[in-house]
């Protein structure tokens, strides 16, 4: 068979970039997480890929753009009163006795660091949230919630402040939308959740909060296709059947990280563009190596109710 027919079922590295829209770093996390494959096929030097395979994956990733006449949406910080609407929307997209962090729990979670929920409002009426755990560091919190089998409590004390110059790890409990049989609609709230996420990294640059990591975990189709569209690295999990991902934030090269690092830049001035992650990178042995699940909702029941376990990153 000629070459050229060959080549027909391929597409060079500038093709895939631009038929997923992705940047050199995002290329790399996609083969390195195993999603699309470099080939080397004979009087090519560079590596070339399969379209079905290219084709496949933008057409899973196209469910987190808007479209065009995406409704009219608000992304905010949950008050207390919301926490009860989450745990409503996350019972019924993941099955009620999942959610295993009480409702006082998630109050002291909220009063210890207003940015650990955030909403997502159509009108006065909650549609979608995101929760996310900003842990201090030291401690084998991340590690444990990304590979434990068994709850891990995650109390007000291991929630960090938020202050400028302190080091924090992220961890995605949990990203969900209202259930609804109409995909547009599904879609359009997981893009405006997207966008929230983005803004709310920038924000907490903003502030001169350094994040070292951010780890979830999922074990569902539309949490593990989030988790690549945000271009996580899918890292190995101990847990049988659960996936797990990482970014580490100083050597990211991601689109909306990088954004946060502008912001985190700016916040401190040009005297520290050099300093900011000194401490971090002194620090890697403490990062999570192994891991566990983002896509489901407190995917493991609990037997005592002061016990939190990770949670599901859905959209």
């Amino acid at each position: 068979m000629p070459l050229k027919a060959v080549y027909k079922d391929y597409y060079t590295a500038a093709q895939v970039k631009q038929v997923l829209n992705i940047t050199d770093g995002m290329l790399y996390n996609f083969i390195r997480n195993g999603d699309i494959e470099a080939i080397k096929l004979p009087g090519r030097k560079q590596s070339v890929y399969k379209r079905e395979q290219v084709d496949k994956l933008a057409r899973e990733l196209r469910q987190f753009i808007p479209p065009k006449t995406a409704r009219s949406t608000t992304f905010t910080k949950a008050t207390k009163e919301d926490l009860q609407v989450i745990m409503e929307i996350s019972n019924a997209r993941f099955g009620a006795g999942r959610s295993v962090t009480p409702l006082e729990r998630r109050l002291a979670w909220l009063e210890k660091n207003s940015y650990t929920y955030h909403v997502l409002k159509q009108g006065d009426e909650v549609v979608g949230y995101v929760s996310l755990l900003p842990l201090k560091t030291g401690t084998d919190k991340v590690k444990r919630l990304l590979g434990d089998t068994v709850a891990v409590d995650i109390t007000p004390d291991d929630i960090a402040d938020f202050r400028p110059g302190i080091h924090v790890d992220m961890y995605v409990m949990s990203i969900g939308v209202r259930p609804t049989t109409n995909l547009t609609e599904k879609h359009e709230y997981g893009s405006s959740l997207i966008r929230g996420l983005r803004r709310l990294l920038i924000d907490i640059g903003k502030k001169g909060v350094i994040i070292d990591t951010i780890a979830a975990r999922s074990d569902t189709p539309d949490g593990i296709r989030l988790m690549r569209h945000l271009g996580f690295t899918e890292i190995e999990s101990t847990l049988p059947g659960k996936r797990a991902f990482i970014i580490r934030v100083p050597e990211s090269g991601i689109p909306m990280i990088m954004e946060y690092k502008q912001a985190l830049r700016a916040s401190q001035g040009s005297d520290h563009r050099e300093k900011t992650y000194i401490e971090t990178d002194s620090k890697a042995e403490r990062k999570p190596e192994k891991t566990g699940d983002t896509s489901r909702q407190n995917g493991i029941k609990q037997k005592t109710p002061s016990r939190s376990t990770s949670h599901s990153a859905k959209a």
